[in-house]
């Protein structure tokens, strides 16, 4: 569906609305953690629809099934069939590769992001409650 479109044009509005989004809506209640969990829910369902459309941008590989690859000598008899093949496979496989490297980049950069915010708030919200557990056992 989306494999002559290039992947950067599709992904990059979402990434814009991802990161414009939490900052439109104001969903601030005065709680850090609470704050944050809000903004992890928001990323966790942008990182799903950008996952929906990199899944729909992969190519169908006939080279991977049994239908689609040459049985027979006389369907690549011509130089002009094998070339056509083997450009159908090269463009699976460039295709396959930039939805991989998207992936990664959404990955490593959004989700453990987010995590990370996250994992730091909680870490503060801890570290405040045994600093006040600490001060009540002293008096």
């Amino acid at each position: 569906m989306l494999q002559n479109i290039d992947l950067a044009w599709i992904l990059i509005p979402f990434i814009i609305g991802a990161i414009i989004y939490p900052r439109i809506v104001k969903h601030r209640t005065g709680d850090p953690l609470r704050d944050k969990l809000k903004d992890m829910q928001i990323m966790l369902i942008m990182f799903g629809v950008l996952m929906a459309v990199l899944l729909f941008s992969l190519p169908m590989t006939p080279s991977l099934s049994t239908f689609g690859y040459p049985e027979t000598v006389e369907e690549i008899a011509t130089p002009e069939k094998v070339l056509k093949l083997l450009q159908r496979y090269n463009k699976a496989i460039v295709r396959t590769t930039e939805v991989l490297h998207w992936l990664l980049f959404i990955s490593i950069f959004w989700f453990v992001g987010s995590m990370w915010q996250l994992m730091k708030i909680m870490m503060q919200q801890r570290d405040k409650e045994l600093i006040k557990n600490d001060d009540e056992k002293v008096i």
